[in-house]
């Protein structure tokens, strides 16, 4: 942690204060990181945390996780108490399930006819927003919001899943148009190296002639 303070640093002080005490008070919290489509989610949540527990130094705590019984899918709640309890026995205060490219996840469930199994997403929702000791974050990262992804949904589909997003504060991360035009710039230049390149002064003036 002590690396990503200086980062930190300048960019956002508050986070970089909160890093540097839990550091120096030497709590420790586990990231459950998952990618895109999940089968079985239980076993993806307990594989993550092992992982998680490995990373920082704790070795026979991973490998009693990585020897629990699967669950069926449909008891997501069970799985994920016992992972908080398990985390909580070893003075873990903290868990962060970050969930990347889930929009992956919502459009495989939409194609196989099982678009009720993001039931499990509330239920870890829920569980989120009581739990307290440890405290239990749930992070999902999509492109566009979850109903936009079930345009072609049922109504029924659409009518559960907005009750589901309803449990999310919702962050939008919108790229400034400068900073893409910047990028294309970079590209074309690399690409035809030959070619006349604007100077900055030149794509300082067109970014803001496009605004």
């Amino acid at each position: 942690l002590q690396s990503v303070e200086g980062r930190l640093e300048g960019l956002a002080d508050e986070l970089a204060r909160f890093t540097r005490l839990r550091r120096e008070a030497d709590q420790k919290g586990l990231v459950a990181a998952l990618y895109g489509f999940q089968e079985d989610l239980p076993d993806a949540l307990t594989s993550a945390l092992a992982n998680s527990f490995r990373r920082i130094g704790m070795l026979h705590q991973a490998r009693q996780l990585e020897q629990l019984e699967s669950n069926e899918p449909a008891e997501i709640l069970a799985r994920t108490r016992e992972l908080s309890r398990r985390a909580r026995s070893v003075d873990i205060d903290r868990i962060v399930v970050l969930w990347d490219e889930f929009g992956r996840h919502v459009q495989r469930l939409l194609a196989d006819g099982r678009s009720d199994e993001l039931d499990q997403l509330q239920v870890l929702a829920e569980f989120s927003a009581r739990s307290k000791s440890p405290a239990v974050s749930l992070v999902v990262l999509l492109h566009r919001s979850l109903l936009g992804y079930a345009a072609e949904a049922s109504p029924a589909v659409r009518k559960e899943w907005s009750k589901i997003e309803g449990r999310f504060a919702q962050h939008h991360d919108v790229d400034d148009s400068a900073d893409l035009y910047r990028l294309v710039a970079d590209v074309a230049a690399a690409a035809r190296p030959e070619g006349p390149s604007f100077g900055a002064e030149e794509l300082d003036r067109m970014t803001r002639a496009s605004a």
